[in-house]
């Protein structure tokens, strides 16, 4: 994935980034459900994933977390020939139930990014407030700057 990054009225934007971190979650849960694995080695499989460079310490707290809410088990291989004993994670029977939570989740997710790229590229029309409604804090700000002042709700429109 890219790391490229631009500036964007005065803050930095990356583009090309990897998923949110709260995806970490879901992505471990669905890799678990395939084999159990070292968090060294979940960390590998989410760069491949898309995460891009994760860093380790993220990974094993997640996995600590998922561990406290039952999602996973874990415990310690002895039987590593070479260097330290390695703590191996195992999807419990809630882990394998859980990812049906995040895809109900990420599917609402999804939906509202269907709709920003629809209008973004045109093939969509965000509905109008109604008349008399409050603007948003941007357009407020706009609003105030330029010396506008929006009409009372429910006053008459001039010409009317």
């Amino acid at each position: 994935m890219s790391g490229e990054s631009g500036a964007v009225n005065g803050k930095e934007q990356r583009k090309g980034t990897a998923p949110p971190r709260t995806w970490l979650m879901p992505c471990l849960l669905m890799m678990l459900r395939s084999w159990n694995a070292y968090g060294f080695e979940l960390a590998r499989q989410l760069a491949v994933f898309g995460f891009g460079s994760v860093d380790p310490g993220t990974v094993y707290r997640t996995l600590r977390e998922m561990e406290r809410e039952g999602y996973v088990t874990s415990s310690w291989d002895t039987t590593v020939s070479s260097g330290p004993a390695r703590r191996v994670y195992t999807i419990t029977d809630a882990g394998i139930d859980a990812p049906g939570m995040w895809a109900s989740l990420l599917e609402g997710y999804r939906q509202t990014l269907d709709r920003f790229f629809r209008l973004y590229s045109g093939g969509y029309t965000a509905t109008a407030p109604e008349v008399g409604s409050s603007p948003g804090p941007a357009a407020a700000r706009r609003a105030e700057s330029s010396g506008y002042t929006a009409p009372e709700a429910g006053a008459k429109e001039q010409g009317s």
